[in-house]
């Protein structure tokens, strides 16, 4: 008779030096969800199993095998009295029968769980995310079950705030603190990388490249701190005024480009007049004392592969080309390379 919990402890043992091998090198959040749930799964003798982690009012799924047909929608609530509770108080819940616990009130119609428990994700002190994992079957889970799952939960934690760490640094190695956007750096890697992919799959790519008129005077006029102020403003307006898809850089000082992947000339001219007229119908707190006309105002030049260059050392000297005519034609518009007018 004590031969099977034997077992069982084998395979918890076998399970925990498989998510140290397997976890300890991953620093991506899906992968190692992944990981989790198919130990889960295979471990307990459980119908759903899901990785949840909160975003605003939701639990977003991460992973899941079974969860969203057994609970749907409608678990994905914060405001479910059982997911509150292990919020506030950051311990696990669970029960051997839904019925008759304070999950009673939260479980759809028709669904079949019966047993459930759930564990919180921890980091700082936080709950960021939750294991859920339920059964049809009544007392499903013994005390081992939900002492694995918690141990399960403390490795995700771990896992995600390294996970989390990397992110910033990679942010911090690839963005401009200052206005939010990539920085040169990662210009240079994303140009080579695009270009590449739009030579082999026969799709154009446009280059803006973007320059503050006059933001010389304006420094001059109310000091470094409120161009810094400006800067940020400026490189937020870039990324709202193009598509998703589209990758904004601080190219350096006042100088932004933008990479349009995809963006034949016509798109990308197009896509210039507007944020050009953007820039000019946007208050920019002091401007009317120091810019011209009172407005803040950007050139624009234009740049497309394969039109106007073979390569990234061509096509940033082409959007450059065409930034320089558009500024010594009077500032505040936009020009392509080869414009004849």
């Amino acid at each position: 008779m004590g031969m099977p919990v034997v077992h069982d402890e084998i395979d918890r043992l076998r399970a925990t030096a498989r998510i140290h091998r397997s976890i300890g090198p991953s620093l991506e959040l899906d992968e190692i969800s992944r990981l989790a749930v198919r130990e889960l799964v295979d471990l307990l003798d459980c119908d759903a199993c899901a990785i949840l982690l909160i975003e605003g009012s939701e639990l977003k799924v991460v992973c899941e095998k079974g969860f969203s047909r057994s609970l749907g929608i409608a678990a994905l609530r914060l405001d479910l009295p059982p997911i509150q509770e292990i919020i506030h108080s950051r311990r696990s819940l669970a029960t051997g029968n839904v019925a008759n616990s304070s999950a009673s009130g939260c479980v759809p119609r028709g669904c079949s769980m019966v047993s459930w428990l759930c564990s919180p994700i921890v980091v700082d002190e936080q709950v960021i995310g939750i294991i859920h994992v339920d059964s049809g079957r009544r007392d499903a889970f013994s005390q081992d079950d939900l002492n694995f799952v918690e141990y399960l939960a403390g490795e995700i934690s771990v896992a995600i705030e390294r996970s989390l760490i990397h992110a910033q640094m990679r942010d911090l190695a690839t963005k401009d603190e200052l206005t939010g956007c990539f920085n040169r750096r990662k210009f240079d890697l994303d140009i080579e990388g695009e270009l590449a992919c739009a030579a082999s799959e026969g799709h154009h790519l446009s280059l803006l490249m973007i320059d503050i008129d006059w933001f010389k005077r304006y420094n001059d006029a109310h000091g470094h701190q409120q161009g810094d102020v400006l800067l940020h403003r400026f490189g937020r307006l870039i990324k709202t005024s193009v598509r998703p898809q589209d990758r904004t850089y601080r190219y350096s000082g006042e100088e932004f480009t933008v990479l349009l992947p995809g963006s034949p000339a016509s798109t990308a001219l197009a896509t210039a007049r507007r944020l050009c007229r953007a820039v000019r119908e946007t208050e920019f707190e002091r401007a009317e004392t120091s810019q011209p006309g009172g407005r803040l105002t950007a050139s624009i030049g234009v740049a497309t592969y394969p039109d106007d260059a073979s390569n990234c050392t061509q096509l940033l000297a082409d959007a450059d080309s065409a930034l320089y005519k558009a500024k010594e034609l009077g500032r505040n518009r936009v020009r392509t390379y080869g414009a004849s007018s």
